[in-house]
């Protein structure tokens, strides 16, 4: 579903801010609705639903944020979003100590 050198370099981007620890999620589900209308099948739909998601850990504290948009700029865009909102965590929790 997405390319190994695609993930490296996602992955990359997601440790980028000085996380510990980072992971992508991806998923791709087929799904048929049936719509019915007096006992009648009135109409049946298939649809196919995917996105990913991406985990980024510093320490203890971790922010998870999640996209439909596979392409590489968007997994990247969602990657640097991701690794931007861990690295304001984390400051956030040192200041909180001091």
């Amino acid at each position: 579903m997405i390319e190994k050198s695609l993930c490296e370099e996602v992955l990359g981007k997601a440790l980028s801010t000085g996380a510990d620890y980072a992971e992508i999620f991806a998923e791709r589900s087929p799904a048929t609705s049936l719509f019915m209308v007096d006992k009648r099948l009135e109409e049946i739909s298939d649809s196919v639903n995917s996105g990913a998601g991406i985990r980024v850990m510093s320490g203890t504290r971790s922010v998870y944020g999640s996209t439909t948009d596979l392409s590489r700029a968007g997994l990247l865009l969602l990657a640097e979003q991701v690794a931007e909102a861990a690295l304001e965590r984390l400051l956030a929790g040192r200041r909180k100590a001091l």
